[in-house]
């Protein structure tokens, strides 16, 4: 199953989730008694106008809120859910004047909604420069990653000297 920015899923039965992130952030929650998990794929760290629904899981707090009650709906206790989150990446450079950009803000965001939330990561590869593709399967909690590097691209037809 791909996860689409955007998306959260929940997993019964043993599922394998991909994703790819960029400076979008993915959390994963795992409850080890259920042997149930779920995943979230946010887009961006706050609704842009009033007009945007906060709550959407394309926010990281609507994602987040979306696992955590989709999770407790299985039965899960918030208290044993194993907790991972990955992405935030802010591309080569970063943003000029070493604000934050948007996966920086993502990690910001989110960090602070787990602990107004009383959770705790248990692992986590966060911001740096190189996108991720994750693998997750849901009945074990185990999670899969790579970095994408970016690697400068050749010319197609290099001219001549």
């Amino acid at each position: 199953m791909f996860l689409r920015p955007g998306e959260v899923m929940f997993a019964e039965k043993p599922a394998h989730v991909i994703t790819v992130l960029g400076s979008c952030v993915a959390v994963v929650m795992y409850s080890p008694r259920l042997r149930v998990g779920g995943m979230c794929h946010a887009v961006l760290p706050w609704a842009l106008s009033a007009g945007d629904d906060a709550g959407h899981p394309q926010f990281v707090e609507g994602a987040v809120d979306r696992l955590l009650d989709g999770l407790r709906f299985l039965g899960a206790l918030t208290s044993e859910l194993v907790i991972k989150a990955f992405g935030g990446a802010e591309g080569l450079s970063g943003p000029p004047g070493g604000r934050p950009g948007v996966g920086g803000r993502n990690v910001e965001v989110l960090r602070g909604i787990l602990v107004r939330r009383g959770v705790r990561l248990s692992a986590s590869d966060l911001g740096g420069n190189a996108g991720r593709k994750l693998h997750f399967l849901s009945d074990t909690g185990v999670v899969y990653l790579k970095r994408l590097e970016s690697r400068p691209h050749a010319p197609v037809h290099p001219e001549a000297p």
